[in-house]
């Protein structure tokens, strides 16, 4: 007999796969023109992350060279331009746009003053940031005028800060929500040493993995840790702010965007945002149809006593609450435009090369509710003055799919020079709490 091969899976990809889907359901597109080769893309759709496929870089760029859209946008973390030195990989970035976020620039200041690799690409990045300047005087410009934006399209490498389009749709606040992952770090070892004095390392670091794992998962301590390691240093957030300006930029331009990476929580970050927003997004539509049409759907009054007590999430006395099927919560519009976010995942170690895949869809109306999230504060909903609208899950199981919406007044918790945050988004946030729903997306005739 022989020997079952065991699956060489990311942390994220452990999760997903040991996880399962909760159920299936089966999405009817509406028909259009795929190309060659392609699968139909439902929205809120996601796939992977894969197994550790045993292919270097520029053989998954070759791979999937046919399928990438025209004016697909590439997002590259820093190990990439410093390290990665595929020829096809290359070759494939710079056919398409490059984007470099203010924090990726920060981290690549050694790389661009001694590149120990691809010299030509620092060269390539150094004649792109002299073109930025002297078109605006710095190498990020800030609301450029249409003529600017223009000679920004027209750059193979484009260093683009998040101007106030970005923060009118929720940068800010999804910034500082996925950053609150690697806030812990720092808490948790507050703690520890409150409690116990100051440890030897080896037992402290046995004593915060103890702590972190036990609240925040295997992969919210990988972040809680990172948070640790890099408290203080400059680039302490870079992947949060990487992977809200790739998620944002997909949803605004309406464009395909790839985020290329050898870090192992960019993937992570990504899982997490979208499942963020696709909530947030279906409770914006919940508030506004009973808003519209308070006949339309079943919502009761709740005593606050009664609802959640494990997360004490409400004030007051009641809150309205409407509880039904995953399949009769049909509140999504029938028109809409997907997007897709790609993440490749490349090992650090080039002589040892493998790839991990995975995909996130997007509707760009989904706009409408990161306005919402940046105009409030954090409320999935402006309907109901200060109130918030939240969507939760009840006990789960294949055949038991239920979906509770709750409209009331939701506690905040504040983060020191940080900002407030609802309960309800601290919880999905910290927490490894997925559930997920496989789609199985089937285009009409």
């Amino acid at each position: 007999m022989s020997k079952r091969r065991k699956r060489r899976l990311t942390i994220t990809g452990r999760f997903i796969a040991e996880m399962r889907p909760l159920a299936s359901r089966e999405i009817v597109l509406p028909p259009y023109a795929l190309p060659p080769g392609w699968r139909p893309f439902a929205r809120f759709d996601f796939y992977g992350p894969t197994e550790m496929l045993s292919m270097s870089g520029g053989e998954f760029a070759e791979a999937i060279r046919p399928f990438v859209p025209a004016d697909a946008l590439f997002f590259l973390d820093t190990s990439i331009f410093s390290s990665c030195t595929s020829p096809q990989l290359w070759d494939l970035l710079l056919s398409k746009r490059i984007i470099i976020t203010p924090y990726v620039w920060i981290e690549l200041s050694d790389w661009m003053n001694r590149p120990a690799k691809n010299h030509h690409i620092r060269d390539l990045v150094q004649k792109s940031a002299d073109t930025q300047r002297s078109l605006g005087g710095g190498p990020f410009i800030e609301n450029p005028s249409r003529e600017v934006a223009a000679a920004l399209r027209s750059l193979t490498i484009e260093l683009r800060v998040p101007d106030e389009t970005y923060v009118e749709h929720g940068y800010d606040y999804y910034g500082k929500l996925l950053s609150l992952r690697k806030l812990i770090g720092p808490q948790i070892a507050r703690q520890l040493e409150q409690k116990y004095g100051k440890l030897p390392d080896g037992e402290f670091k046995s004593k915060f993995h103890a702590v972190a794992q036990a609240s925040y998962g295997e992969r919210g301590y990988n972040l809680a840790m990172k948070g640790l390691e890099r408290t203080g240093t400059p680039n302490l957030l870079a992947d949060e702010h990487t992977v809200v300006m790739a998620v944002l930029t997909a949803i605004l331009e309406g464009r395909d965007v790839y985020v290329v990476t050898k870090d192992k929580d960019i993937p992570d970050q990504l899982a997490k945002l979208f499942l963020l927003i696709k909530e947030h997004y279906r409770a914006m539509l919940a508030a506004e149809q009973y808003a519209n049409d308070p006949d339309s759907m079943a919502f009761r009054e709740v005593p606050v006593r009664d609802v959640r007590p494990e997360t004490n999430a409400w004030i007051g006395e009641t809150i309205l609450q409407l509880r039904l099927s995953e399949k009769e919560f049909d509140i999504l519009p029938r028109e809409f435009r997907s997007v897709v976010i790609h993440c490749i995942h490349l090992s650090r170690d080039e002589t040892a090369p493998w790839v991990s895949y995975s995909y996130f869809t997007m509707d760009t109306q989904v706009a409408r509710v990161l306005r919402v999230k940046a105009t409030t504060g954090g409320l999935s909903t402006d309907r109901f003055g200060d109130r918030n609208c939240t969507i939760g899950t009840g006990r789960l199981t294949p055949q038991h799919h239920e979906v509770i919406v709750s409209i009331g007044k939701e506690m905040v918790i504040p983060v020191e020079n940080w900002g407030s945050f609802g309960v309800d988004d601290v919880h999905h946030v910290l927490k490894c709490s997925e559930q997920l729903t496989c789609l199985l997306p089937i285009q009409s005739p």
